[in-house]
Parts: structure tokens; C-alpha cells; sequence
């Protein structure tokens, strides 16, 4: 099974580059972005988020 690194929000000299998902996201959850904040400057390493196979929780008929 593989993992997926999620990247949004990047830094580009001293600004930010922010997509739509990293506003609402600033909207839902104010610390995430302060995690997302400290991964754009490299304080933080990358989350890896494992996606589990459809077939994994998908009962068998």
C-alpha cells in the first residue's frame, strides 16, 4: 500500500502561495495552517497519509 504526501500551501521568497482548499482549511482549523505554515518553511517534515484500498473495507459479496 502506498502513501500520499499532501502539499498545498507553498512558499515562494517571503510570501505564500495559498490555494482554495488552504483558505477553508484556515476557515475550519487555524492550527492546521499554522502546521501547514511550518511544512512551507521546512520547521516540519511533510505528512504521509496512508489511503487504504477500497478493497480493504469493502465487504465481499
Amino acid at each position: 500500500m502506498g502513501s500520499i504526501i499532501l502539499i498545498s500551501m507553498k512558499k515562494i521568497g517571503d510570501s505564500f502561495d495559498l490555494s482554495a482548499t488552504d483558505l477553508v482549511g484556515y476557515l475550519n482549523c487555524r492550527h492546521l495552517s499554522r502546521l501547514d505554515r511550518a511544512v512551507a518553511e521546512g520547521a516540519l517534515a511533510k505528512p504521509k497519509v496512508r489511503v487504504p484500498s477500497l478493497n480493504d473495507s469493502t465487504p465481499s459479496i
